[in-house]
């Protein structure tokens, strides 16, 4: 298991953090910081434990946990003393084999099934492979309706990260397609409400739409996405068939650090054979740090 945990800088900002009080900020940053952290986001926590490293009393403990749980951060089982993060698999799971091979292990140390089946249910909604993520878990029984069928991890890892990554692939495909959608159809709404108050008493174009579509391909797709685009592509051809995740991440990577950047990173995780986001993500973080933010830095 790692020794460390990644924050987002965007994590300040995001609308349900907002709400949170000082103090449940503090213990919600714990919580997925913690030394019993696992790579599952299911994970045993005794209330002597959080009491030691928080420096709270145990009744501050249950008061912030249970305000946690209500706010939809996590679920907590005082009975197992386990704690659930419930966006972690979302924001950390990375197809590899080793991640695979350790949530299974982790899952069958999970004392509160409910856990399990919910943690089953967010796998199942992100596409991620959950015959062999849960493969021979039994609480699965109870959404499955049977026992996932137990096979030699080695054996099914190759299959079970093609299936992901076709998945996956569909997911950004799909991404994609809807933003390109949605900005055409803001693009055409706000170019027709010009045109009708500019030619109130012209006859409209008939060719508007079609116009309006040319001009959103040939000038808004190629100026503004084409680096993006391109930085998608040698992702893809580098490292293996993107994610919706990895998708996102490069997306708010673009925010700090210009596409030609990244793309450097991207060749050079390649080279090392560190196919995987978190070696860009460290890359990236370390130039950022040193104040690299461009191709010509």
């Amino acid at each position: 298991m790692a020794t460390f945990r990644k924050f987002y800088i965007k994590f300040w900002i995001e609308e349900k953090v907002l709400e949170l009080t000082p103090a449940e900020k503090f213990m919600y940053i714990f919580l997925r910081t913690s030394t019993e952290t696992s790579q599952c986001g299911v994970y045993k926590m005794p209330e002597k434990l959080m009491c030691l490293e928080t420096g709270y009393d145990s009744e501050t403990i249950y008061k912030l946990t249970d305000s946690l749980e209500k706010k939809g951060f996590i679920k907590f089982s005082r009975k197992t003393s386990e704690i659930m993060i419930l966006d972690w698999v979302k924001k950390n799971f990375v197809n590899s084999p080793n991640t695979i091979k350790c949530m299974n292990k982790e899952l069958r140390e999970i004392e509160n099934k409910d856990f399990i089946i919910s943690l089953y249910e967010i796998c199942e909604n992100l596409g991620y492979p959950v015959n062999y993520i849960f493969s021979g878990i039994q609480a699965t029984a109870e959404k499955c309706g049977k026992i996932l069928k137990e096979e030699p991890y080695e054996a099914t890892a190759k299959t079970a990260l093609d299936t992901y990554s076709k998945n996956a692939l569909d997911t950004y495909s799909k991404i994609a397609t809807e933003d390109f959608e949605k900005n055409f159809t803001e693009s055409s709404n706000e170019n027709s409400r010009e045109n009708s108050s500019e030619n109130s008493s012209e006859k409209p174009n008939e060719n508007f739409e079609e116009n309006s579509f040319e001009h959103l391909t040939e000038t808004s797709i190629q100026s503004d996405n084409t680096e993006f685009k391109e930085l998608i592509n040698v992702f893809s051809n580098n490292i293996h068939p993107i994610t919706s995740i990895e998708y996102e991440r490069l997306k708010d990577w673009c925010s700090d650090i210009e596409p030609s950047a990244i793309i450097i990173a991207i060749k050079e995780a390649a080279s090392h054979s560190a196919r995987n986001i978190s070696y860009i993500n460290s890359i990236l973080n370390n130039w950022l740090s040193m104040g690299i933010n461009t191709k010509s830095r």
